[in-house]
């Protein structure tokens, strides 16, 4: 996905899981907190909402998803954000550490911690399955993930990654359940059976930005679909986690 493209942000969440976001969010935010980073606001679907309530700030290192911030935004990136140690009552971050490597990952945990006075709140996938979501190029053969993420959490690792410095105060699990697949039967369904991850309309290949992918569809890949059905138990897809520090 390319973050830097008007176009991205201009068609980001069709299916409208923001809303829900929002909601699960609201609920977890403190009575006490007045003002809010949102870090790597993206376009401002929680960012514009919060603004109605909170003195709510959006980051993000795209000058097109800050185009959409009705609010106060800073242009930079949440591996060094440039505000003031203990800036803000509450510091979130919405579906961001996902898409960072491990360096990175650890940069953005430090600098949420850095610029919150009280609270940091995370969203993120529920112990997402990278390879379920692995598209591959019908062009150029480039295997990829859908949505650009290369980190999966559980809140066990969250945890893992916020303390010593911040506690665990309250969480929610929720979304559309996900069905999982088991590894070996996913491997045999992508690369012997030709049947991988299907991305949204207008999707392109990160590499040649063709639009065509390999998603063969057939009795086997069939069969194997309800193996895993049958086999595994789906999942919400997100959850947040509000720690404080």
């Amino acid at each position: 996905m390319n973050f830097h493209s008007e176009q991205t942000w201009k068609e980001y969440d069709r299916g409208n899981n923001a809303a829900l976001r929002l909601s699960m969010i609201r609920s977890l935010i403190p009575e006490s907190v007045t003002s809010i980073l949102d870090a790597g606001c993206g376009n401002g679907l929680i960012t514009n909402e919060l603004i109605q309530d909170y003195d709510a700030t959006g980051l993000d290192y795209s000058e097109a998803a800050l185009s959409y911030v009705n609010g106060k935004t800073l242009l930079g990136s949440i591996t060094n954000i440039p505000c003031a140690d203990n800036n803000f009552d509450l510091v979130m971050c919405n579906e961001v550490l996902e898409h960072l490597d491990t360096s990175s990952l650890h940069k953005a945990i430090r600098e949420l911690k850095r610029v919150s006075r009280r609270y940091i709140l995370i969203s993120v996938p529920n112990e997402e399955q990278l390879q379920r979501h692995l598209c591959k190029c019908a062009h150029c053969g480039v295997i990829f993930h859908a949505y650009g993420h290369i980190q999966s959490f559980s809140i066990a690792r969250l945890n893992n990654l916020l303390l010593p410095d911040c506690h665990y105060l309250d969480s929610r699990i929720y979304g559309t359940p996900t069905q999982d697949g088991i590894p070996l039967l996913l491997t045999v369904r992508q690369r012997i059976l030709g049947q991988w991850f299907a991305p949204h309309e207008g999707a392109k290949c990160d590499a040649c930005g063709s639009t065509r992918f390999v998603m063969d569809r057939n009795l086997l890949t069939k069969a194997v679909n309800g193996a895993n059905r049958v086999l595994i138990k789906a999942k919400p897809y997100w959850f947040s986690v509000l720690y404080s520090l």
